[in-house]
């Protein structure tokens, strides 16, 4: 929303904004001891089926490998409602190949490993465990601390060895010219 009240898309592709599900008025976050939580937002946001379907990621439209991480305790958005959403429509489109979803049930929003450049190291692992908790600064992040290191490390090993088996040169993909039609060009 901009300082005027004006809601606008945070996304732009190539300098027009993207269409968006915005905020709903008068829906608030939810405020416990760990935090704010946004989660009431978003959901409150995809009943509105007509600005979600505008606002759908297009994933109809990729024959890329798709890779979807989601915490069914998100607290910050329901990232395992949305996954579900954007799994069932690439499914239609593509069938369930070439699209990995890891879905940690008691985990929260925070699943990839992190920790700042800090010059403490003890600094930045009390950052860590903090997030690992579930409390993401005025944030609540949730999942359990267990569930949600658990998550964290596992989705990390799978991050990267999706990378690997899908970009063994990423450079390489990027300089070479493919022709779609031509077998001696196609990766």
């Amino acid at each position: 929303m901009r300082g005027d009240g004006r809601r606008r898309s945070s996304w732009t592709y190539r300098g027009v904004p993207v269409p968006f599900v915005p905020y709903p008025r008068h829906v608030f976050p939810s405020l416990s001891l760990r935090g704010l939580s946004f989660a009431p937002i978003y959901r409150r946001a995809l009943g509105d089926a007509e600005v979600v379907t505008l606002a759908a990621i297009p994933i109809e439209r990729t024959n890329a490998p798709v890779f979807v991480i989601s915490g069914g305790r998100d607290r910050m958005w329901p990232s395992s409602h949305m996954a579900d959403s954007l799994l069932d429509r690439h499914a239609v489109a593509h069938g369930d190949h070439q699209i990995v979803h890891l879905h940690y049930p008691r985990a929260g929003h925070s699943l990839a490993p992190w920790c700042p450049e800090l010059r403490s190291t003890s600094l930045a692992r009390g950052i860590e465990a903090m997030r690992m908790m579930g409390f993401g600064g005025p944030f609540n992040l949730g999942g359990s601390p267990r569930s949600n290191r658990t998550a964290a490390a596992d989705a990390w090993q799978q991050v990267l060895a999706f990378f690997g088996n899908h970009l063994s040169d990423p450079l390489e993909a990027f300089l070479s010219p493919r022709d779609p039609h031509d077998p001696t060009t196609s990766p």
